[in-house]
């Protein structure tokens, strides 16, 4: 509760920085003016101040019934009623506790005019020519600076607060009470959509999703296993842009040798691929089994809970932990991590400040290295995410770490999977490795300019599924995606559950074909032919992929095309519609 009136403080604070920023600039410009000037200018202040804040009180005030109710706090939902005036009149005047909202509101409106006028009153005449700007420059400049840190939220340069930053539980009512109702609002404004995306008619999009998957009509498909559950500890690490071009496909380079080595005593996944190009869409697909929606970051979305890896695995007695390198505030992760099944979430906040190479934090072999005393303290089964980063521009290495590739891209590369190589030796040191499942992808791959618009370079990434538990290895040539990692990994774990996901068991299931997205770009791959759709433009192609051809099929294999495309977009249009009905 302290913590969430400390945020508080700090979201209030942002506001009124915001509110007084122009305001303080125009009273800096009026000392440098005639005392005529300089009294209008505070009248003109003291009208702006009065109206914002009571527009800032009137929100806050109509946010109190709003979240009681809806248990968020006020945001661009509001704008979908269609109401008149009238009609909020006669809500208020028909619920006592809303005429009391508007009493409140009235007097502390009444109480805020009165005390602004006196202090006008009482200031305006002092106004006097003061001799010693320089004192002043310096006062305004420290109170610029004040107001400067305040429009942040935090000291950090590297990002300002989100929304996010207020999950600091797993109840609701704590991460919403320490939110500002003015910044919500605003914030959910600037990613307000009046409609959803429309792929295809509703009902047949639904119809042939369900179909496909096998699932009744609602998407809720029971799972049921007829083993013992395996209770195995779970990690998954996620690699920053590692592409399968880096394992040698499509011509690349072999970068990955000790990558290459593991996957030969491992299930490896040939024929995977990620859901989006962003470090969020991986995330939400590797671990709810969702699929990236078109041109939104579902992280930001915290209105809702998803049933997962996090959720399911600790409901079924693990410890759940997030592990990363940087800052967690980034893209929203920590929040939303946080208030979707993670436990303990590990950051370049809990690392020494000495240890951070660039923007992204530490290194990742000192993640894994600060990761395994953690991981040894855990007195259950446990099931930990990292986040790799340093394979990320601008491509910077520790300097314990000596490469001979051609170019900086690739020596990350080598290292990130040299990385891997340091954490999975110390991991065999531990007592839990036997009795852990290790789980190794990409969260997307890289843009390489692979000839088509939506380059399969930066969607076809490896799937590494490693432990000493398994008695066989297998290459599954299968398509698959980042979607199918939850169902598949619940599989392996025999643990019974409820599939809401779009995601099928790779190990029991297949798919005709995988699709994809890249911001408003939808693809859609079958062994032979791929399909590429553009939303902007609306142009729709489809080629054979296996070697890279540029012709279009989309005219002369129709049968191909038509399959391809109602397949993608009814399994979006699917996805959306059951997250938008998720109970």
């Amino acid at each position: 509760m302290l913590q969430a009136f400390v945020l508080g403080f700090r979201f209030d604070s942002l506001v009124l920085s915001y509110i007084l920023m122009p305001i303080t600039g125009a009273l800096f410009v009026s000392e440098f003016k005639s005392k005529q000037i300089r009294e209008r200018l505070f009248k003109i202040s003291y009208w702006i101040i009065t109206v914002t804040f009571s527009f800032v009180l009137l929100l806050s005030v109509i946010d109190l019934p709003y979240s009681n109710y809806f248990g968020i706090r006020l945001n661009s939902q509001v704008l979908n009623w269609n109401v008149s005036l009238g009609f909020i009149l006669k809500m208020i005047a028909g619920n006592f506790t809303y005429i009391l909202y508007t009493f409140f509101y009235i007097l502390c409106i009444y109480g805020w005019y009165r005390l602004m006028k006196k202090i006008v009153v009482g200031n305006i005449n002092s106004i006097v020519e003061t001799p010693k700007k320089s004192i002043l420059v310096f006062l305004y400049c420290l109170l610029f600076c004040l107001l400067i840190i305040g429009s942040r939220g935090r000291l950090s340069f590297k990002t300002t607060i989100k929304t996010g930053t207020a999950y600091i539980s797993e109840y609701a009512v704590i991460n919403q009470l320490g939110l500002n109702s003015v910044f919500t609002l605003i914030k959910s404004y600037s990613k307000f959509s009046t409609k959803q995306t429309s792929y295809m008619d509703e009902q047949k999009a639904l119809s042939v999703a369900s179909q496909s998957l096998n699932t009744s009509a609602n998407f809720s498909k029971v799972v049921l296993s007829d083993k013992k559950p395996l209770k195995a500890n779970v990690v998954i690490v996620m690699m920053e842009s590692l592409s399968s071009f880096y394992m040698g496909e499509y011509g690349g380079p072999r970068l990955t040798t000790f990558l290459d080595s593991l996957k030969k005593q491992a299930y490896f996944f040939s024929n995977f691929y990620s859901s989006g190009i962003h470090t969020y869409n991986g995330l939400f697909s590797t671990l709810y089994g969702h699929p990236a929606p078109i041109n939104k970051n579902p992280l930001l979305n915290l209105e809702q809970k998803y049933a997962g890896l996090p959720t399911l695995l600790k409901d079924n007695g693990y410890s759940t932990l997030f592990f990363t390198t940087h800052d967690d505030q980034f893209d929203n992760v920590g929040g939303f991590m946080k208030y979707n099944g993670f436990q303990q979430i590990i950051s370049e906040k809990d690392y020494p400040s000495n240890k951070s190479l660039s923007t992204w934090g530490v290194p990742d072999d000192f993640m894994f290295e600060c990761a395994i005393p953690i991981l040894n303290q855990q007195k259950k089964p446990f099931f930990s995410l990292f986040l790799t980063t340093t394979n990320h521009p601008p491509y910077l290495l520790p300097p314990y770490y000596k490469s001979k590739a051609a170019s900086k891209q690739y020596a990350t590369v080598e290292y990130s999977d040299w990385a891997i190589k340091q954490f999975l030796t110390q991991a065999e040191k531990q007592v839990w490795f036997n009795n852990t499942i290790f789980v190794f992808l990409g969260d997307h791959g890289i843009n390489l300019g692979h000839t088509y618009n939506m380059p399969l370079s930066y969607h076809h990434v490896p799937l590494i599924v490693y432990s000493r538990l398994f008695k066989e290895t297998q290459v599954n040539n299968c398509l698959g995606g980042q979607i199918d990692v939850f169902p598949t990994l619940m599989g392996m774990l025999n643990i019974s559950y409820t599939n809401q996901s779009i995601g099928i068991d790779l190990l029991k299931e297949k798919r005709p074909c995988i699709f994809f997205t890249a911001d408003d770009k939808v693809g859609c791959l079958n062994k032979d032919y791929y399909f590429i759709h553009l939303t902007v433009s609306g142009k729709e192609t489809m080629y054979r992929y296996e070697k890279l051809l540029i012709d279009d099929y989309s005219k002369s294999k129709p049968e191909f095309f038509d399959s391809l495309k109602t397949y993608a977009f009814s399994m979006l249009q699917a996805s959306q519609y059951v997250m938008k009905n998720k109970k």
